[in-house]
Parts: C-alpha cells; structure tokens; sequence
C-alpha cells in the first residue's frame, strides 16, 4: 500500500514537472498564448490569472525589481546624497539595527579624501568585526578590511 501511494505520487510530480517544462518552452519559443476557457480576452481577465511576464526571471526583471525597490513609496533616490560623516554613522548603525544586532557599535567614523567615509563594526570591547568605506554621493557601502 505505501509503494503504491509512493509510486503514484512519483508519476503525478513527474507529470506535473513534464507539463511546466512544456509550457516553458512553449513560452520560449514565442507559441501564442493559450485562451481562456471561458472566452475573455486577456484584457478582460481579473488581475491574478497567471503570473505576468513582469514576474518571471531574467536580467531584465531583476534590474526593474531593483529600479522598484529604489523607488518604492514616499521616497525617491537622489543623485547625490550628499552624506555627512554623521549620516554615515546613522546609517551604519541602522544596519546593525535592521538586522537586529544590538551588541555591536560603529567605531572609526573617518571622512576620507575620495569623497568616502569610512567606518569599522566592532563589539562592545572594542575588537574590530569589518571596516568599510561609504560613497557620500552614491551612499554605496563596500568593504575595506577584516
């Protein structure tokens, strides 16, 4: 009985798997799309019936995701931030904060002559976890030490 229900399960995840790889290569291949059953136009059709083609995966998506997590909601990007080393500081410790560290404390907060701030995590002894540099312009963060 439990080879049985097993074996059955087996055959309906390959089936299942047989007719996603199907529809993909359909799709890859620019098949037309297949029509509702129910005889609407895709223009007709309640939001939600499939996943839109915004959704699916590739360079292209990825880079609008990215565009739209920039400009999600009340803010938008500015092209120069115009960051103090103050502000580095508080976003440095935003980080820690967002992902709920509270032991660790920015230290080392230096402005730079490559228009960069640089600032170092460290534990509440004082040992250096990382270092970083932060572009005041793009806010771009990248790591410098440890």
């Amino acid at each position: 009985m439990k080879k049985a229900l097993i074996a059955a399960l087996t055959v309906g995840i390959l089936a299942g798997l047989g007719g996603y790889s199907l529809a993909n290569h359909a799709a890859a291949q620019n098949a037309p799309q297949a029509q509702a059953t129910d005889g609407t136009q895709p223009s007709e059709r309640p939001q939600g019936w499939g996943r839109p083609r915004s959704m699916m995966g590739g360079e292209q998506n990825r880079q609008g995701r990215m565009e739209a997590a920039r400009t999600w909601g009340l803010f938008s990007s500015q092209a120069d931030k115009k960051l103090s080393a103050a502000d580095v500081q508080t976003i440095a410790n935003a980080i820690l904060l967002r992902h709920g560290n509270h032991t660790w404390k920015v230290i080392n907060v230096v402005q730079n002559q490559d228009d960069t701030v640089s600032f170092a995590f460290a534990t509440q002894s004082g040992e250096v976890i990382a270092q970083f540099a932060m572009n005041t312009h793009s806010g771009r963060v990248r790591r410098i030490g440890r």
